[in-house]
């Protein structure tokens, strides 16, 4: 039986208007809810459609996430039905702890139709599917072999084929690579897909070089450099992806290097890792998407790049708190905290072996690290204006933010080093999903070493930032 060949993607925000048809299939406000269309083919046939209605990251998290499904009278002989849960599961936004819910409308309730949903992890109860929660769907991903995900290479190397021949790809092209799993994660969490289609088409056309050359002459697209590297070398990218696809054991070997720095109990199997062309770079999103030219470029550090990725993703159902769920004014102050955080300990895991070999991925990172305790001083003082009234939260995110370079990287992997060097792995482990326990720790350890990091008025800005995004992270910090 043919497997999907197309799931076809479009958003929808719900408004006070329902996409499908019946009732919305959740109790929560509409606002605070965000669906995902799909339309799913066999060939050129459309014979089914379907809905994941999931929380909108900029409001609270409900408990639960929600998939509609619709088939037509005879798409079972078409489709695999386990097939088109597998893939519409894997663009739900998970809610740590949650459940996902589904109403299905199949053309029966056949044994086979109730296997296909117990095959991903679905359960029946009161004439509604349940699956239990992400875990349970990546690990029964893992044991089916589907813990790596090439499609969107394949995809990506269809269309590279189209627009290097001077053609313009057909809509349903772009659609079929922003459905596959590594594509739709990114899409959905951080870029457009507007984004791909224009600097794909400038990358790759050769009736646009003169145009592409004025763009980067006009200024630095690091995008766009990766796109003509992939241009210039496709052989060393399809090489990297052979030889990815061949290894089987680096994925539980990235999980092993991760393992220390992480709580335990929280680890269950292998994440599922999809691998595509978007960056020089990797995302630790669900799936984890790892760029196959950046992978190429750390082939001897592999291992730890990924393991870097893993640690994002186990961390995601365990943090602390969503800076996207804060309000407007808190949004960016949070997010410098759990950057900073986040990407420290993850730097953990990669950045010293990177630095030691004198790579040059990190060939200015070791500069920016010794920037860190400038900045870490003027986030004192930031905080301090907070409290003082000098400053909203607002205004003081906005310092912080514009100022943190790299994201984060260094002066988060500063303050954990710190940590490590001085408490070993057993401190990291307790601040690794915890930005307000990671500073309070930070700071009482500089304090103890006679340099101090927060006066009283930045920690008790902190302790109100923290009251503010009702944290439930226990005595631990800065009291």
């Amino acid at each position: 039986m043919p497997g999907v060949d197309k799931i076809s993607l479009k958003r929808i925000f719900y408004n006070g208007e329902h996409a499908l048809p019946g009732p919305v299939p959740h109790p929560y406000n509409s606002d605070q809810m965000s669906t995902y269309q799909y339309s799913i083919k066999a060939g050129d046939r459309t014979v089914g459609a379907a809905g994941v209605t999931a929380a909108d990251r900029s409001k609270p998290h409900p408990a639960a996430a929600f998939l509609r499904l619709q088939l037509e009278d005879d798409a079972l002989k078409a489709v695999d039905l386990a097939e088109v849960l597998r893939c519409l599961l894997q663009r739900v936004v998970f809610v740590p702890g949650g459940a996902v819910r589904c109403t299905a409308l199949l053309p029966d309730d056949s044994t086979a139709v109730k296997a296909a949903f117990a095959a991903v992890g679905f359960r029946w109860m009161m004439g509604r599917f349940m699956c239990i929660d992400r875990a349970d769907f990546v690990r029964r991903l893992g044991e089916e072999g589907g813990g790596v995900d090439f499609s969107g290479m394949h995809h990506f190397w269809h269309l590279f084929a189209t627009l290097w021949s001077d053609r313009e790809p057909d809509p349903a092209e772009w659609e079929a690579l922003f459905a596959t799993p590594g594509y739709a994660a990114l899409t959905e969490s951080e870029f457009e897909e507007e984004f791909f289609i224009e600097k794909f088409r400038l990358a790759f056309k050769p009736s646009l070089r003169e145009h592409l050359l004025a763009v980067l002459e006009e200024e630095s697209d690091p995008y766009l450099q990766h796109y003509q590297k992939v241009r210039r070398f496709p052989g060393r990218v399809r090489r990297q992806q052979a030889a990815l696809a061949s290894d089987g054991g680096i994925l539980q070997q990235a999980v092993d290097r991760c393992l220390p720095l992480l709580p335990d109990g929280i680890v269950d199997g292998e994440p599922p890792v999809s691998f595509v062309i978007f960056a020089c770079d990797a995302r630790g999103y669900t799936p984890v998407v790892i760029d196959v030219l950046a992978s190429a470029r750390l082939q001897d550090f592999m291992t730890a790049f990924l393991a870097h990725e893993f640690h994002h993703y186990y961390r995601e159902p365990i943090r602390a708190f969503d800076p996207d769920a804060a309000g407007a004014q808190l949004q960016d102050v949070l997010w410098v905290l759990e950057q900073i955080n986040a990407e420290g300990v993850a730097d953990l895991i990669d950045k010293p072996s990177l630095m030691a070999a004198g790579h040059p991925v990190v060939a200015d990172f070791a500069e920016e690290v010794h920037k860190a305790p400038a900045y870490l001083t003027m986030m004192d003082e930031i905080l301090a204006a907070v409290h003082t009234g000098q400053l909203d939260w607002q205004q003081a995110g906005e310092k912080l933010r514009s100022r943190l370079l790299q994201s984060g990287h260094p002066v988060g992997f500063y303050m954990a080093q710190k940590m490590m060097e001085s408490c070993g792995r057993e401190l990291i482990v307790e601040v690794a999903a915890d930005p307000f326990v990671f500073i309070f720790r930070f700071s009482q350890l500089m304090e103890r070493r006679g340099e101090r990091f927060l006066c009283q008025e930045s920690l008790e800005a902190l302790r109100t930032l923290r009251r503010k995004t009702q944290l439930a992270v226990g005595e631990a910090g800065g009291r």
